[in-house]
């Protein structure tokens, strides 16, 4: 269902006009009670307009006070610009203040995804075919690196947490400047946020410290929402170099563009990154169609263009684990999307199916897909082994004997 993705709140001299991003109509105006607005009214035979304004009442610097309040970041004169996360409502907020937002103040929220797209969905609206899905399932769980390339808006970051959503038994750092990832039925998720230093002695920490901070922690696949810098994509290196699969994504149109945009930002090692990565290349379309009440709507189409350097990652597996073993492995989970694309479940169905998936493939491609069947089929429940639950037996035993 199309959503909401962005709201701007800017200050006027009378008040402050708030403008939505909707994914189908576009840019729209919303008109909201603090906004003044016009009251048409008859007395009599008479037609009259009526100006209502709000009484003293500045939005913009209440909105802003209570962003300071809910995220516990200052917005001063020394910290004008805050990026602010709001991870229980899935919100990140760009505020302008005084003095740098002038001639007007105004605030950004950029509306993140509250449940995770799945990559049935993903298939389903033709952005990705399941024989690509599958490809990208498999060299991801053997930690192959993946770079997801593509203009703004195209889907790079959706079909990244996409992918890694089918990972389930993987351990998986994610590390991000907003909570754009979203991996709620994991085993074992650990989330880093930049931060950003506003005042004097509070340390400014990057991805490259998340992204090192991630290889003393033992995960074995690393997602960086956005890679930006050359020292970012160092950092990535030097993870895959030592052994860690990586799934990130970066802003350009093509390979080519990804070579060249990352050589101007000084990463001499662009040619070295792009050739050891999976590339793939999202691309995206827009057209405006009218319906027949003729209301405007944005049609956006997104897909996936092209995958590079797969087969040579392939071939690379075939030799180490044997060309049977491989194509079981893909055939699976061919079978698997299929078989789920049939059903079009839920996060939380997705996700059991998945668990059932890795512990026994062939059982769960056997079994016939319905709603009932996953329905008997439960997320592992983490508890702690018979051997630790014992010694609550054993320490109480003592305690007796001790009386």
């Amino acid at each position: 269902m199309p959503e909401i993705t962005d709201i701007y709140i800017r200050r006027l001299d009378d008040g402050f006009v708030v403008h939505v991003n909707h994914e189908e109509l576009g840019l729209m105006r919303v008109v909201i009670g603090w906004e003044p607005y016009e009251l048409i009214v008859r007395r009599g035979l008479r037609r009259v307009v009526k100006k209502v304004t709000p009484n003293d009442f500045d939005a913009i610097s209440y909105l802003f006070r209570r962003f300071a309040i809910r995220m516990k970041t200052p917005i001063t004169t020394h910290n004008p610009m805050p990026d602010l996360v709001d991870p229980e409502f899935r919100i990140r907020i760009a505020v302008t203040s005084d003095p740098i937002g002038r001639p007007m103040q105004w605030a950004s929220i950029r509306v993140l995804p509250r449940r995770p797209r799945l990559i049935t969905e993903l298939i389903r609206n033709n952005m990705i075919s399941i024989d690509q899905a599958a490809l990208l399932w498999l060299l991801a769980d053997y930690k192959v690196p993946i770079l997801f390339v593509g203009p703004m808006g195209a889907g790079k970051t959706t079909l990244q947490n996409a992918i890694a959503f089918l990972l389930v038994d993987k351990v998986i750092a994610l590390v991000m400047d907003v909570v754009e990832l979203y991996l709620p039925f994991h085993r074992v998720v650990l989330p880093m946020l930049e931060r950003r230093a506003f005042a004097r002695g509070i340390e400014s920490i990057d991805k490259v410290k998340l992204i090192s901070h991630a290889l003393r922690s033992g995960a074995d696949i690393i997602l960086v929402n956005e890679a930006r810098e050359d020292s970012e994509f160092r950092a990535l290196l030097e993870a895959m170099t030592l052994g860690h699969g990586t799934i990130t994504t970066f802003h350009a149109y093509d390979y080519e563009d990804a070579v060249t945009r990352l050589k101007v930002k000084g990463f001499i090692d662009a040619e070295r990154f792009l050739n050891e990565a999976v590339v793939v290349e999202v691309a995206l379309t827009k057209e405006n169609v009218k319906d027949e009440s003729g209301i405007v709507r944005v049609v956006h189409r997104r897909f996936v263009r092209s995958i590079r350097n797969a087969d040579r990652h392939m071939e690379v597996l075939t030799r180490d684990y044997g060309k049977d073993v491989i194509d079981k492995q893909l055939h699976y989970r061919v079978e698997f999307l299929t078989k789920a694309l049939e059903l079009n479940p839920t996060p939380e169905q997705l996700a059991s199916l998945l668990y059932a998936f890795y512990k026994d493939p062939e059982a769960i491609l056997a079994m016939k897909p319905s709603v009932e069947a996953v329905e008997t089929l439960n997320l592992p429940k983490l508890e702690l082994p018979s051997e630790v639950l014992s010694l609550d037996g054993e320490v109480e035993g003592l305690f007796k004997q001790s009386q």
